[in-house]
């Protein structure tokens, strides 16, 4: 039986060659036109470099290797990205997730003096970077440098570098073993302050259980605007009649000083002061009395 492949004497007949011809030129058009742009894959289909795959289910790349990498993404351009995600959906998902029952869930390296080993941007106007935590820090820094900090907050704009807030403990707080240095440094090149606090209550709290509370210094130590109120002062009556009234449940040292005046006018003054460190109290002692005298007295030291 002769076909149309066969002429007879094993010839190919010249129409076959014809319409073989036209379709491997089409063949070839098609691939050339592919190679022009990206194709798209469908799930089940292999991923393959340069072109897109749309799947309806994850695809998953894993390994049994110790130490190894499941999935390595480089780019040697300039500004390039080795490895890229997006989130376009709705309700807003996660463009990169990572996920570590015992280590980091996302582990970034770089040896750049100048850019860092996470960057978050955000132009909207959420967070660029957010931590949280249901037991532990939220955000940790760290740093092995003595010139740079651990955390570092700047702002070019005119609200704070760093905020720290909390519903029931403290908005910021600092802690150092260090024999000569703050757990808390403010510092401002300007004319204003280093640290301002303002409360409803106290502006700023000082508190040691063994040293200074607060130590002021300065070309002027303490500049105080406004009522300056002190534990260790108050009103003390020498009755008409004496000569000396004590104060009791004042707390004294060898070095306090206790200073007394006489208020309102009159011939009564205030002779001396007898401190007495271990009972916690002083005796006052004036000239005389007339009338129920009021003595104002301040301790200092």
């Amino acid at each position: 039986m002769q076909t149309e492949r066969d002429g007879g004497d094993g010839r190919v007949a010249r129409r076959a060659i014809l319409t073989g011809g036209a379709g491997a030129l089409a063949a070839l058009a098609a691939r050339a036109l592919g190679s022009a742009g990206t194709a798209e894959a469908a799930t089940g289909d292999p991923v393959l470099a340069g072109e897109t795959t749309t799947a309806n289910a994850p695809t998953i790349v894993s390994t049994t290797q110790k130490n190894g990498t499941a999935l390595e993404g480089y780019a040697t351009g300039n500004g390039g990205t080795g490895v890229y995600g997006v989130d376009s959906s709705p309700a807003g998902g996660a463009g990169l997730y990572g996920y570590s029952g015992s280590g980091n869930a996302l582990y970034a390296e770089n040896q750049s003096d100048a850019r860092a080993a996470i960057l978050g941007e955000n132009f909207a106007a959420g967070a660029g970077i957010s931590g949280a935590s249901v037991g532990g820090y939220g955000v940790v820094g760290g740093t092995t440098s003595d010139s740079n900090a651990a955390v570092y907050g700047t702002n070019s704009g005119a609200a704070a570098g760093v905020l720290g807030q909390s519903a029931t403990g403290y908005g910021v707080h600092g802690s150092a073993t260090s024999d000569t240095h703050a757990g808390v440094m403010g510092d401002n090149t300007g004319m204003g302050a280093g640290v301002t606090g303002s409360g409803p209550n106290r502006g700023v709290h000082g508190l040691s259980s063994t040293g200074v509370g607060v130590l002021a210094e300065g070309a002027t130590a303490l500049q105080v605007n406004g009522p300056a109120v002190f534990q260790r002062s108050g009103l003390a009556t020498v009755l008409a009649g004496s000569k000396s009234v004590q104060v009791t449940g004042v707390s004294l040292a060898a070095e306090s000083l206790v200073l007394a005046t006489v208020q309102g006018r009159g011939k009564t003054v205030v002779q001396q002061v007898v401190p007495d460190p271990a009972g916690s109290s002083f005796v006052i002692y004036v000239n005389k009395t007339t009338a129920d005298t009021p003595v104002a007295w301040f301790v200092v030291n």
